[in-house]
């Protein structure tokens, strides 16, 4: 693990965690020419320290570097000391916690001879002799630059939830986003934790997920949002799973899904899925929120490459297919219950089949969102008439004709069709009787019509936005 790495100088520095109280900086001069300046850096308890000091006088100079890590770490000691003399000593030591000590120390000494004291005649001591040359050498290999540790880049690193935050050892909710400071990159060190039941790591570099294997039997969310997570593997020993995010990954197969009975909500969205290779219907029967977004499914209720297909369940509330290949909105005989369906971006040419000839009527689906798909003619009244409870739809950027189909939706409010091929303003008449709010009507031909904005606010008297602009609707300016 890469909790902290030396620099070019040989100084050891300490990992901050993000949130880290900010370095303190306290500056002193004196009137007798004597310069003080000290640095800290704190960090919470059980964390590394680091201080470091600066004195200088007019005769001397001292140095002194420390570096202290708490609770089973490491100490480092560094000191330089300069004389009139120009004698130099330097002492170097590690110490670790229930290892051996290691110490070195050198000692060089220099006498500028225009500075020379007088020779001092006593013999010198044979320990203090040393070979011709040897002082030289020992100047040589200190000076020696130590040779850098080759780069390693963020996924390459190996960093567990325990280096990039902290984590108490009874835990039961870990959530930890690698938008700043480290990146998780493995699921390392969590194995003592017997009652987790949220693990959240947003935005990091994760690869593989299949440790969490080791919290199945508590853990009730799993939040892995943004990494690169190649599989889903572990989560089939997660069977108490109730929130699952593994938006933003490189994952191919929903199957490791299939035992997570429990399961509201699912996000896999931008993965790398090309079919839905599970039974949602029967194996996710509580499922509320499922969000299959920006991935390559061609069809939304066909199990895998095979003829077998699925229904969505009834508890389905949420439904976020957009950005895929779908080129027919199927598997919903089921879902009585849907309140937002999402299928924009896709290759609809047509509602046919989609809400109609279900043994349930739409009492429920409020929003519908088809923007961006080739629906055009083919948009027919009977497609959309079992959408009772409509109150939003979306079908910007099709090629819708004409408004008319549109009004079997007795309770719509938000009509978005910008981008058609709306031609007539007058077909705007068609679906005078909806109580419509809100109408995108721009980038229509109807919309170069010089009467353009004046007739629908006058044909929509609830209206309080047109395209871009907002405005009071002409009921409220009557009742004023």
């Amino acid at each position: 693990r890469v909790a902290s790495e030396k620099n070019s100088t040989n100084h050891e520095m300490a990992s901050f965690e993000p949130g880290a109280p900010p370095m303190e900086e306290d500056r002193g001069h004196g009137h007798s020419g004597v310069h003080a300046e000290a640095h800290s850096h704190a960090v919470p308890e059980e964390e590394p320290a680091h201080s470091h000091s600066h004195g200088h006088g007019h005769d001397e100079e001292t140095h002194s570097h420390s570096h202290g890590r708490g609770h089973g770490g490491e100490t480092h000691s560094h000191s330089h000391s300069h004389g009139d003399e120009l004698t130099h000593s330097h002492s170097h030591s590690h110490a670790r916690d229930g290892a051996d000590a290691h110490a070195h120390a050198h000692l060089h000494e220099h006498v500028d001879p225009a500075h020379a004291p007088a020779q001092d005649d006593t013999p010198a001591s044979p320990a203090a002799e040393k070979p011709d040359g040897a002082d030289a050498e020992e100047t040589n290999e200190a000076a020696e630059p130590e040779e850098p540790a080759p780069y390693r880049g963020p996924a390459e690193r190996i960093v567990a939830p325990r280096d990039a935050t902290e984590i108490p050892p009874d835990a039961t909710e870990i959530r930890y986003a690698g938008t700043s400071g480290l990146k998780v990159t493995v699921l390392d060190g969590l194995d003592e934790l017997r009652n987790l039941r949220v693990l959240a790591l947003r935005s990091n570099l994760l690869a593989d997920a299949s440790a969490v294997a080791a919290h199945g039997a508590t853990l009730e969310e799993l939040e892995l949002y943004d990494n690169q997570v190649r599989s889903l593997r572990g989560v089939e020993a997660c069977p108490h799973l109730r929130i699952l995010d593994a938006s933003y990954n490189v994952a191919r197969s929903l199957a490791p899904v299939a035992v997570c009975s429990e399961l509201r909500e699912l996000y896999v969205a931008a993965n790398k899925l090309r079919t839905i290779d599970l039974d949602i219907g029967a194996r996710l029967p509580n499922l509320t929120t499922l969000d299959l977004g920006a991935n390559r499914i061609r069809d939304m209720a066909k199990i895998s490459s095979g003829d077998a297909t699925f229904c969505f369940p009834a508890s389905l509330r949420n439904l976020f297919l957009g950005k895929n290949r779908i080129e027919r909105i199927a598997g919903l005989d089921n879902a009585e219950n849907l309140r937002v369906l999402d299928v924009q971006s896709n290759r609809l040419t047509t509602l046919d089949g989609a809400f109609s000839g279900k043994k349930h009527g739409f009492q429920h689906l409020a929003e519908l969102y088809l923007a961006h798909n080739a629906i055009g003619d083919d948009l027919k009244e009977t497609a959309l008439a079992p959408l009772t409870a409509l109150t939003t739809i979306d079908l910007s950027h099709n090629r819708i004709q004409t408004l008319a189909p549109l009004r079997v939706l007795t309770k719509l409010e938000d009509l978005w069709a910008s981008y058609n091929e709306v031609a007539d303003l007058e077909d705007a008449l068609h679906i005078a009787a909806l109580p419509l709010t809100c109408i995108y009507l721009e980038r229509n031909p109807c919309a170069t019509d010089p009467r353009y904005a004046a007739f629908l606010r006058e044909t929509f008297p609830r209206l309080t936005q047109l395209d871009a602009v907002a405005f009071a609707s002409s009921s409220a300016r009557g009742r004023s």
